[in-house]
């Protein structure tokens, strides 16, 4: 089920700058899709920032996104949870309650 309960997204994209920011990019099949889905609704730019990623995924959005920043690519990348300390899993609960305290912040 898609965060959002599958509603639009709260706000019109077009011709605003987007960044799109995850925990890392192991395929970065994920990201892709995301930033697919969004070029449909006409973006100024898209920017992707993760703070580790695979060297093959991240330079795969580069040709996707306007820009991605990604200042860590260890070879050889294994898996993203190998660079934190803690990675925890976040329920999809969790996210739709988060989504749900938010609703609304910056749509002006």
């Amino acid at each position: 089920e898609a965060p959002t309960g599958g509603r639009p997204p709260p706000r019109r994209l077009r011709g605003r700058s987007i960044a799109v920011a995850a925990d890392g990019l192991a395929t970065g099949a994920t990201m892709e899709a995301a930033v697919q889905a969004l070029r449909r609704h006409e973006p100024r730019q898209i920017c992707v920032a993760v703070p580790v990623g695979a060297r093959d995924s991240c330079e795969t959005l580069a040709a996707l996104a306007d820009k991605v920043v990604c200042p860590a690519q260890p070879e050889p990348f294994r898996a993203v949870s190998l660079w934190y300390r803690d990675f925890p899993q976040t329920s999809d609960d969790e996210v739709r309650q988060l989504l749900a305290e938010h609703e609304g912040i910056g749509a002006h």
